[in-house]
């Protein structure tokens, strides 16, 4: 299957390097949260310490800036979804993708991104589901707030905390003049408080997955995530989130990772279309 391309860009430089998620930024900032106490105290009661020593993520990552294995034909599942499936802040072995593997005993390849959209997770698959050719792909629908746009050769992550914006994107400012990036800005917050925009595009994007998987022989399964705050009236299920946290005391831990893995377990199954709608 030939790659998808847009404007000379392939679909390589789409879901790591555009994000600012370097090793080093991430290790300085887990070392900042530990001079706080309120987040030491989180830090202890969920695992960041061992033998009353700072206990704290490392992330590998193979050859296309994922935190997996590098790539080949197994039984296994992608992990398909945002920071709550990579695991932003959190031990490896303490992520849904981690437990799922553990429930289901078969290999996972973890696609997550921190910040992705269903757009990113969308061309994340289609990329690289040849290269793994899984048995399933179990998606953490992100926030359906967030949005991605290419202007010409430029690809930028939006969603709506201030710093996204395209009017103070640096790379943006060199290229385009303000009054199209402001204008780009009030397209983007007009959709992302859309409620018709976020079914429209859960809809369309869950379709163009499906697809994919059904191309591939891979069976889906979807939940939207729980944790985030969609702008739309779709059900999610009724499960608790808060009562542990990642080491930045933002993301929510291992327990809720646990209860994604579980549900995922119990719907892998299925025949049926797991999500509710209104």
């Amino acid at each position: 299957m030939e790659l998808l391309e847009f404007d000379n860009v392939s679909f390589n430089d789409l879901n790591i390097s555009n994000l600012s998620w370097s090793e080093y930024s991430r290790v300085q900032k887990q070392k900042s949260f530990l001079k706080d106490q309120n987040y030491r105290a989180n830090a202890k009661k969920n695992g960041f310490y061992k033998y009353g020593k700072p206990y704290l993520p490392t992330y590998r990552k193979n050859k296309f800036g994922f935190r997996t294995d590098e790539f080949f034909i197994t039984d296994s599942f992608i992990a398909l979804g945002d920071s709550n499936t990579y695991g932003a802040y959190q031990h490896e072995d303490r992520t849904w993708p981690y437990y799922l593997t553990e429930l289901l005993g078969i290999k996972n390849f973890n696609l997550g991104v921190p910040g992705s959209s269903i757009d990113q997770c969308y061309v994340i698959l289609k990329k690289y589901i040849e290269l793994i050719k899984p048995q399933y792909v179990f998606f953490l629908i992100p926030n359906l707030n967030r949005n991605y746009t290419w202007l010409g050769d430029n690809f930028s992550v939006y969603n709506s905390e201030p710093e996204s914006t395209f009017s103070s994107n640096t790379s943006l400012k060199s290229k385009y003049e303000n009054l199209t990036l402001c204008i780009m800005d009030s397209i983007e917050l007009d959709n992302i408080n859309s409620t018709q925009h976020q079914e429209l595009k859960y809809y369309k994007y869950l379709d163009a997955i499906y697809n994919v998987c059904q191309e591939h022989n891979a069976t889906l399964i979807h939940l939207l995530d729980p944790s985030a705050s969609h702008s739309c009236e779709f059900k999610v299920p009724d499960m608790t989130i808060d009562d542990s946290y990642a080491l930045d005391f933002k993301h929510f831990g291992h327990l809720f990772m646990m209860r994604v893995a579980n549900y995922f377990f119990k719907h892998y199954d299925s025949k049926t279309n797991i999500q509710d709608f209104i």
